[in-house]
Formats: structure tokens, C-alpha cells, sequence
């Protein structure tokens, strides 16, 4: 039985992993305006106790066990009513956060991202705001528009980015697989994951979600304006 608190935000666990719901239940927990309404490991048991709990966030730790059997995003429809979502993802299953906001999430947060950064986008999806990154926006279409890379540039040359590297950039932000990004760029496979390869080891990621979050917030996408045409030369 879980605590109850009037006036504070009730939240609900959905998570595969036992361990990592115990792990998010005694951080939030501590928080006197966060209360735990209910927790569940598959998608059939979240979807009916969310009827009967009625939070006000859901921690949607991504991919949940029975919600989409090849692990999209289209999946995360049946969630969607009064509760505002906040996806929770390491990065391995290539969540892409425009299309997860499309798909009706409130927001977006890295599991090795600090506590505060979590906390603070509960608060503001209660609020009825989205979180983006490690920032919070008013509506749904600005925040997918931030997302998508409108955000002010930073100048490509401080990461030693080349013009290709660039472009799979851009296909990585727009969620193609490295074998879409190849036929759309017309290179090999093998040349997508050897620029992979290059651009996380110039920007300091780990995968591709990582990268998709580092190139929405600095911008990088809008470069291709200036840069692209010379990419087209490049291997």
C-alpha cells in the first residue's frame, strides 16, 4: 500500500525490470509532492491499473514487455488518455524523440540523466507542459518542432563534423535504420556505421539516441543548408 498525499502528483511505474522500479519508487518516493499510485511489468497489467489508478504521469521505462512485439513506438497509443506520458529510455532501442512526442508522449528522459532532470519532468508533464532534453515547453507542436532540430545552431566546426557526417546526422534525427540511411544517401552499410562510429567517438555519445538528443540541442541538423551539397561528393 502506497502513501497518500492529497495535493501531490501521482505516478505510475511501468517498467520490465523489478529491480529498476524499486530503484525509481525509493527516489521519487522522497519527494513530498510525488506519490506512487501503482507499478506494473507488462502492458496488459499497466493499461488496467492505470484505469483504476488514474495518475497523473506515467514512467514508461521503453520497451515494455507485451506493448509492441518489434519494439516501435506505434505502440504507445493505447496508453494515451488523461495520463501524460514521460518516456524513460537507455538509448538501445533507438527511440527517436520527435516520433516519440508525435506519438503522443510528454516527454523524453536518458536513464543515465541525473534525478533532478527526471523530477523536474514529471513536474512539468503534471503541469501539463511537454519536456524536451532538459528543457520544458508549453504545447505539443513546439516541442516537436524542438526536437526536430528548431532550435538555435551551434556551429558545426566545433565538433570537427565532416558534410556526410552531417547528413546521417539528419537521418539518424529523422529515426532511419542504417540501412534506410544507406539507400537514401547511396552508400554502403558498412560506410553508414564507419561514419556511426566516427561521429560518436567527435561528439562524446554512446548510441544513437544519444546522438539524435546531442544534435536536436546543438542544432546540428540546420546545417545542412550550407554543408550538404558538398556531402553529396563525399563517401
Amino acid at each position: 500500500m502506497y502513501q497518500e498525499y492529497s495535493a501531490a502528483i501521482g505516478i505510475f511505474l511501468a517498467s520490465t525490470h523489478t529491480i529498476f522500479r524499486t530503484g525509481l519508487r525509493n527516489l521519487l518516493s522522497r519527494e513530498p509532492d510525488l506519490r506512487i499510485v501503482g507499478e506494473a511489468g507488462e502492458a496488459a497489467e499497466t493499461v488496467k491499473l492505470i484505469e483504476e489508478t488514474n495518475p497523473d504521469v506515467l514512467l514508461l521505462d521503453w520497451p515494455l514487455r507485451g506493448l509492441a512485439k518489434d519494439g516501435q513506438l506505434g505502440g504507445l497509443r493505447m496508453l494515451f488518455d488523461k495520463t501524460r506520458t514521460l518516456l524513460l529510455s537507455s538509448g538501445a532501442e533507438h527511440v527517436d524523440p520527435a516520433e516519440a512526442l508525435r506519438e503522443g508522449a510528454g516527454g523524453l528522459v536518458l536513464k543515465n540523466s541525473g534525478s533532478d532532470m527526471l523530477i523536474q519532468g514529471i513536474r512539468n508533464l503534471a503541469q501539463g507542459q511537454y519536456w524536451v532534453g532538459d528543457a520544458a515547453t508549453a504545447d505539443r507542436r513546439t516541442a516537436v518542432n524542438r526536437a526536430a532540430g528548431h532550435i538555435q545552431p551551434v556551429q558545426p566546426k566545433v565538433f570537427n563534423l565532416t558534410a556526410r557526417e552531417l547528413e546521417v546526422v539528419q537521418e539518424v534525427v529523422s529515426g532511419y535504420s542504417n540501412r534506410e540511411i544507406a539507400d537514401r544517401l547511396t552508400i554502403s552499410e558498412d560506410t553508414v556505421k564507419h561514419h556511426l562510429s566516427n561521429i560518436f567517438n567527435k561528439v562524446g555519445v554512446y548510441n544513437r539516441l544519444e546522438l539524435a538528443l546531442f544534435a536536436i540541442h546543438h542544432g546540428l541538423t540546420r546545417s545542412l543548408g550550407r554543408d550538404g551539397d558538398s556531402a553529396r561528393n563525399e563517401e
